[in-house]
């Protein structure tokens, strides 16, 4: 029940709450999905290595892993010791850590930003973008 109530407690866009709603039904248009009916490329838009599913874009891919990483240390620069697990990143952060509400909010957009680089056939990296 706490996965479906997470994005509810942020002011943040419609379609931010689209894309986690997707990826909690696991409905996300992954490439593995679509291109059983069409001609799309099963592998995974950023790697090319594997065929995309939801875990392997949204967590397991060399570049969502670098992103996680990247945001993982950026929270532990800011104060915020958290290791985001696969169930951190697809569901939501858990923990009685008194910046919990801050780490989902920041892992929401985290996704957000992955969908939209696959999107923009970008790779998803931490830059200032992030944050707009």
């Amino acid at each position: 029940k706490k996965a479906w109530l997470n994005p509810f407690k942020f002011c943040i866009s419609n379609k931010v709450k689209e894309v986690y709603f997707k990826i909690l039904h696991n409905i996300h248009p992954c490439n593995s999905w679509v291109a059983r009916f069409s001609d799309k490329d099963p592998l995974c838009t950023f790697c090319k290595n594997q065929d995309e599913f939801l875990i392997r874009l949204f967590y397991s891919c060399e570049f969502s892993v670098k992103f996680w990483s990247d945001l993982e240390d950026l929270l532990v620069y800011k104060g915020c010791n958290v290791e985001l697990s696969g169930k951190n990143v697809i569901a939501y952060f858990d923990d009685s850590l008194p910046f919990k509400n801050m780490v989902n909010l920041v892992v929401l957009l985290g996704k957000y930003h992955i969908h939209k680089s696959k999107f923009l056939n970008s790779l998803p990296k931490l830059n200032s973008s992030f944050f707009s």
